[in-house]
């Protein structure tokens, strides 16, 4: 079996993907199959398990224009992240893998060479024995959460305090901006704030006991009911709001060209 040689992977990103995973991961890429010898498998020294799959696979087979082949890498993504991150150029819906928990990354620039190295970092944390949450992007990121307005009055809680506890199901980080979209019959964003801290102790009962965990953050605006209604946000491919998740961005630099806000 030849784990060395790779006739042209000096093409696109893809010479620079298994130079990082070998200078940080000791990583040596595996050619597992004859028929494709420039698939090269990455695996964990620990495990044996694979983090990463480097291919070049027809265009057409990954449904985007253009003639001939490109090389892509396949990782391993926590599904909440993964649903967000495809709706960025160049991430797509993992060729011949489990699409829920692995992408497609593009090695052709599209996707910037930081991402890709965050991403790659995070599948191998996620294939790791002790896993536990999500990667994270590179910087600070943005986030939707949904707030029942039957269940639960922002407005008087924010008026009697800008500064809120929230239920803590995501890899939010201080710094984080987050949107809070307001379900029917509101279907609008209607704050935007600040993450403050993360990983504090849940003061609610909650079905994960003393596992819960709740965030603080601060209310930065506040938008009119149909500024950004659910439409905006349907026609940067979110559907709906059922739970914590990354906000596109393109979404993101439509909220802030209709608020003026970055």
């Amino acid at each position: 079996m030849d784990t060395t040689v790779f006739p042209g992977c000096e093409a696109s990103l893809r010479s620079d993907v298994l130079a990082y995973a070998a200078k940080r991961y000791g990583s040596r890429p595996e050619a597992l199959w004859r028929t494709h010898p420039r698939y090269a498998v990455l695996r964990r020294p620990d495990s044996q398990k694979w983090y990463a799959l480097v291919m070049d696979v027809p265009r057409d087979k990954l449904r985007i224009p253009g003639p001939g082949s490109v090389d892509v890498l396949n990782v391993k993504c926590d599904p909440i992240l993964g649903g967000s991150l495809r709706l960025e150029s160049g991430i797509l819906p993992a060729y011949h893998m489990n699409k829920d928990s692995w992408l497609t990354l593009l090695l052709d620039g599209t996707v910037p060479r930081e991402t890709v190295f965050a991403l790659l970092d995070g599948s191998y944390r996620l294939t790791g024995p002790h896993a536990a949450g999500m990667a994270r992007a590179p910087g600070k990121q943005t986030w939707i959460f949904p707030a029942n307005p039957r269940r639960y009055d922002l407005a008087a809680a924010f008026a009697r305090d800008p500064e809120i506890l929230w239920r803590q199901r995501n890899r939010a980080a201080a710094g984080d901006t987050v949107y809070l979209y307001l379900t029917v019959p509101i279907a609008s964003i209607l704050y935007r704030c600040e993450v403050l801290e993360v990983d504090l102790p849940c003061p609610w009962e909650d079905r994960r006991g003393p596992d819960a965990r709740a965030l603080r953050m601060k209310l930065r605006e506040t938008y009119a009911p149909g500024v950004l209604p659910i439409g905006l946000l349907q026609a940067h491919g979110i559907r709906s709001v059922r739970s914590a998740r990354l906000a596109p961005a393109a979404l993101v630099r439509a909220i802030a060209e209709r608020t003026g806000c970055g």
